[in-house]
């Protein structure tokens, strides 16, 4: 049997159900080992370590005050609430003082203090010299940290790969902390051995804003197809779908107004159409559900499971993306996008200014609009319900963006690397265009099937 690749795997995000930067490193790990990688994990201690890997995933504890207290909130959410107050208090106690100083100095996440200990982890790992490349991914910044020390001492190839781009991490939190995440993807452009995006609009904006040497490769994430049986029989009533986190700029807030002016026109939605809102609601957005003059048709579900979450993703007729009204959300694509996508159910992304999303979705027979455009989701909305009504709200299932799919050409790159630990010229060149490739201007309206802007 030929020998295998060792991979050192840094994120601190790992095994956490109902996260969606876990489920990107997760998903991945059997495709890497099928592929010939056997990958060693470091992560954070918020996730249990899966079966059958002792030896080879270790979970690290953050060693600054405000990484202790978030890892304990994070630990002590299963139990009952009284039980989970006294813990709380009892354990956070002692670093209190601590605590305090640095939330009020440095008002950095308080993820970011995981860096040292994955770095001192990292270092231990790899004293024996069997690994051949550092990959650093999860989200959160501080696992990009501690990969470039542990790259830099080892003299490892290394690839960092962006959910979301690093810069917009500082945000919300101090000036400081947004000069280390400015600090932070300067480091990784500049240090890296390649750097991978999601899209192709973060790729090009970071590589502008660090003007570093490192090449870029846009790798879309891919979803593994749902397990459970495709959904074909049309519901009594039109299900609508969205799972996930709704909280401030990402609200209902434009789609219960869309939906209340069509069932004003179309009394039958009433009765034919149901929205449920699966995961987590904060009382904004719940207020906005209150307030929605037709509250038979709204569903508020809670977090559910992730299978759970599968289950009722493949029963939907229209499933829903929802962006941030935010920069952010002009460079990212959510990974729920994915999971619909190879659902084989229709999906209604509500965009906000990012025509690569938009034009993903048009292009495999979806529908998009602005996710601050009443009137134009009002139109799809009422497309859709027509289309429904007729059977024939129907798609194919994508089987562009998979998880096996994308980890193969992640593999097939890194395994590009030259000798030195940089990339190969073949390697390089296709990369770069990625990079700097950007997709045409797309209209602002919506859009479907055979439909144009704003029809």
């Amino acid at each position: 049997m030929a020998s295998r690749e060792h991979w050192l795997v840094l994120s601190y995000w790992a095994n956490v159900d109902g996260m969606a930067c876990s489920h990107h490193i997760d998903d991945r790990l059997k495709h890497l080992r099928r592929l010939g990688v056997e990958p060693e994990v470091i992560t954070g201690a918020c996730g249990p370590r899966p079966r059958g890997w002792a030896g080879r995933w270790h979970r690290v504890p953050s060693v600054t005050a405000t990484g202790y207290q978030f890892e304990v909130r994070q630990l002590t959410r299963p139990m009952r609430k009284p039980w989970r107050r006294l813990a709380r208090l009892l354990l956070t106690l002692p670093v209190l003082p601590m605590y305090s100083m640095e939330k009020h100095v440095a008002r950095l996440h308080s993820t970011f203090g995981w860096c040292i200990s994955a770095a001192a982890a990292g270092l231990w790992s790899t004293r024996n010299g069997r690994h051949g490349l550092i990959y650093s991914t999860g989200g959160e910044m501080s696992a990009h940290v501690a990969a470039a020390l542990v790259a830099r001492v080892r003299r490892l190839p290394w690839i960092a790969e962006m959910q979301d781009p690093i810069v917009y991490q500082g945000f919300g939190h101090s000036h400081f902390s947004r000069q280390v995440a400015r600090w932070v993807e300067r480091l990784v452009h500049s240090q890296a051995t390649a750097v991978v995006y999601v899209t192709k609009a973060a790729a090009r904006r970071a590589t502008l804003r660090t003007k570093g040497r490192a090449p870029c490769l846009v790798i879309r994430p891919g979803a593994e197809p749902p397990a459970v049986g495709r959904h074909v029989k049309r519901n009594d009533r039109m299900e609508l779908v969205h799972v996930g986190t709704l909280a401030g700029k990402r609200n209902p807030g434009a789609l219960l107004e869309a939906l209340r002016r069509v069932a004003e026109r179309r009394p039958a939605i009433v009765r034919e159409v149901r929205l449920s809102l699966v995961g987590n609601v904060d009382r904004r957005c719940r207020a906005m559900v209150k307030r929605f003059r037709h509250p038979d048709i709204v569903r508020l579900t809670g977090k559910v499971s992730r299978r759970e979450a599968m289950r009722l993703v493949s029963s939907a007729d229209l499933l829903l993306v929802v962006q941030h009204q935010g920069r952010v959300s002009e460079e990212t694509i959510p990974s729920k996008t994915y999971d619909y996508l190879v659902s084989g159910r229709a999906v209604l992304g509500l965009t906000f200014r990012n025509a690569e999303l938009a034009e993903l979705l048009r292009a495999r027979g979806h529908y998009s609009a602005e996710a601050d455009d009443v009137a134009g989701i009002e139109v799809v909305l009422e497309r859709v319900y027509d289309r429904w009504r007729e059977g024939r709200l129907r798609v194919e299932p994508c089987p562009d963006y998979t998880v096996g799919r994308a980890t193969e050409e992640l593999v097939g790159w890194a395994r590009g690397l030259g000798a030195e630990g940089r990339l190969s010229a073949d390697a390089a060149e296709p990369a770069a265009q990625q990079a700097a490739s950007v997709e045409a201007p797309v209209p602002t309206g919506t859009s479907g099937p055979g439909g144009g802007g704003g029809q």
